[in-house]
């Protein structure tokens, strides 16, 4: 990808809305990615849709996963 390419757009999937526990009047929501309309084969969950389909039809496989969320709690003074 270059600066001549087209803008990426994050298009939200609705069926992944979710409140969130901390702030009732919010929601999260995923987006699949797209450039000119079409689907960005290396955005992350478009890979794994792919990856997913694939062991299904191949193995009949079924994937399970996880996400594993870090953070870092730094105190205002430094220490």
């Amino acid at each position: 990808m270059s600066p001549a390419d087209p803008d990426m757009l994050a298009m939200p999937d609705a069926d992944t809305l979710v409140r969130l526990p901390w702030a009732k009047d919010m929601g999260w929501v995923a987006s699949n990615l797209e450039i000119r309309g079409q689907e960005f084969q290396q955005g992350p969950r478009n890979v794994l849709r792919k990856l997913l389909g694939d062991l299904s039809e191949s193995r009949g496989w079924t994937l399970k996963t996880g996400v594993e969320c870090e953070f870092f709690l730094i105190s205002p003074d430094a220490s």
